[in-house]
């Protein structure tokens, strides 16, 4: 396939409605998209191997691929702009999470595009979207939705790079159970695991705020 001069943001097609314009892009607003971006393919980083993916919704910066859950973007949306990466080009997608020969399903992938075009956010293939996990925040149990967890989980290194990974990881689980008002703690959250919650009918998950 010849690719026109163009990155791989804006590869081929076009978008079927226009953004309003606007400083902030409505939270209930999502762009229809026919455009393709080059992604790493499998779990390679490095190397030739790419392919192309229809990325088929927008919301601002933030491309989606077409298994993306529709539950996520709005979440993603809303944590792009509270976290302050609203100038990074970011594309969301279902994939395969590797680290060395083990296939990962509770972590999430962070890949540098090509040409410029931002980062590609790959969500395990194998993670069910209403798979939740039971974890005691400050001693409170709260059952979360463990596909939110690794997606902020990898948002928050984005944001906030010189921070630890365990950092990372408690303040994602604080934020989905008490708020973005946990970013504003001047201790770490105390975070534990409980036990397995009933992923068909959790009886408690916090929403953020």
């Amino acid at each position: 396939m010849c690719l026109p001069n163009a990155t791989a943001w804006n590869m081929i097609g076009a978008m079927d409605k226009i953004a309003p314009r606007s400083v902030l892009v409505p939270l209930d607003w999502r762009a229809p998209y026919d455009h393709w971006g080059l992604f790493p393919s499998g779990h390679g980083t490095k190397g030739p191997r790419r392919r192309f993916k229809a990325l088929t919704v927008r919301k601002g910066n933030c491309a989606f691929t077409r298994d993306v859950p529709r539950g996520m973007i709005e979440f993603i949306y809303r944590a792009v702009i509270r976290l302050g990466l609203r100038e990074r080009r970011l594309a969301f997608t279902r994939g395969m999470v590797r680290k060395g020969a083990f296939s990962l399903t509770r972590a999430v992938a962070v890949r540098e595009l090509g040409w410029g075009a931002g980062s590609a956010v790959v969500i395990p293939r194998a993670l069910r979207f209403g798979e939740h996990i039971q974890l005691f925040v400050d001693g409170e149990p709260a059952i979360l939705r463990v596909m939110d967890l690794v997606v902020l989980n990898a948002l928050l290194r984005l944001a906030r790079p010189c921070d630890r990974p365990d950092w990372h990881a408690i303040m994602a689980a604080a934020i989905i159970a008490r708020g973005w008002k946990s970013l504003e703690r001047a201790d770490i959250p105390r975070v534990m695991p409980g036990d397995v919650a009933d992923t068909r009918n959790p009886r408690k998950r916090g929403p953020v705020k």
